[in-house]
């Protein structure tokens, strides 16, 4: 896979900070099914450095597109909304997390 800047250094820090990434199953706003989504929990003190990247290599605006959740050291963000709102497929997404989704969104 091809990576642009903005992607090879988000995978750079996410090794280098031991980003932690976990699957969560959201309801469908279409139907009573679920959507599994990859998270990842970007700690406070790094969020400086991985949001700006993160918003890059999406090309979207935060304010715009992004689901996270408060938590008491860290953020966890919704990486499939943030992919999504710019139509981008997940295959980077998979690759930063290490984690396959069995359907994509």
């Amino acid at each position: 896979m091809n990576l642009n800047d903005e992607q090879n250094e988000l995978k750079i820090l996410s090794d280098l900070y031991d980003l932690t990434y976990e699957t969560r199953n959201i309801p469908s706003i279409l139907s009573d099914s679920t959507e599994e989504h990859i998270w990842m929990w970007v700690p406070y003190n790094v969020c400086d450095e991985i949001l700006p990247l993160l918003t890059k290599a999406s090309g979207i605006e935060w304010d715009d597109n992004c689901k996270a959740i408060l938590g008491t050291d860290s953020l966890c963000i919704d990486l499939n909304e943030m992919f999504a709102a710019a139509d981008l497929d997940y295959e980077f997404i998979q690759a930063l997390s290490g984690i396959k989704l069995e359907k994509q969104c």
